[in-house]
């Protein structure tokens, strides 16, 4: 991705193993997300 430009509409999943569109909860006042990565 360029800076700028518009993020792709992801799924991800929620603890209970729903899944969410990451534009389904945008319309909130703030988002987190945390991304970890094991470099095992």
């Amino acid at each position: 991705m360029t800076p700028g430009a518009t993020a792709p509409d992801l799924m991800f999943l929620r603890p209970d193993g729903t899944a969410v569109r990451l534009s389904a909860v945008l319309d909130r006042d703030f988002l987190l997300l945390v991304f970890l990565r094991h470099l095992a």
